[in-house]
């Protein structure tokens, strides 16, 4: 099957820096080397008019650019989780952000009449790399299905998943 609408949330391999407390930290989680993420079979999942919403840290801002590149989408801009605490030093890191970008021609499914949806949106944490839903009901409105959540850690209703914590839908046999 070909993806109309597909997001990722990588293990991007963090490294925890500047604090010796924060530096010993235990992931629950397996994370991944840049190579082997950009080596996921995106090319065969996505349509050709495709809709890529791909979370990054700053940290890993300038990889995710490039790999949007590499799996031959366009960038359009970042949509930013503003969260109310944050981690490191001064300034804390308290943001992630989802590169949105597509191939072709994608129609939005926009409502006039909705509220209009900024690019940043302030919402708590919680947990460790648990994304706010708000997010998924945001993308469903926007754009269109069939849609695809890679590295879920959770099922929803309408979507194929792909990761180690959630029940998954599709194979990826091609992936490293």
């Amino acid at each position: 099957m070909k993806y109309r609408t597909i997001v990722a949330d990588p293990p991007w391999p963090l490294k925890w820096r500047m604090s010796p407390s924060v530096g010993t930290r235990h992931l629950d989680y397996a994370t991944l080397p840049i190579a082997e993420i950009a080596a996921f079979p995106i090319l065969e999942l996505a349509d050709d008019a495709c809709n890529l919403f791909l979370w990054t840290t700053n940290g890993f801002l300038p990889e995710a650019l490039g790999i949007v590149r590499l799996w031959k989408f366009e960038y359009h801009m970042l949509w930013t989780w503003c969260k109310p605490t944050g981690m490191g030093a001064h300034p804390r890191n308290a943001t992630e952000h989802i590169v949105l970008a597509s191939r072709g021609s994608v129609r939005q499914e926009l409502d006039r009449r909705a509220p209009q949806t900024l690019n940043w949106l302030a919402c708590p944490t919680e947990g460790h790399s648990h994304k706010p839903d708000v997010f998924l009901d945001l993308i469903e409105r926007i754009s269109p299905p069939p849609r695809l959540e890679l590295f879920a850690r959770r099922n929803r209703l309408g979507w194929d998943t792909w990761g180690n914590e959630a029940l998954e839908h599709i194979s990826l046999e091609a992936t490293p």
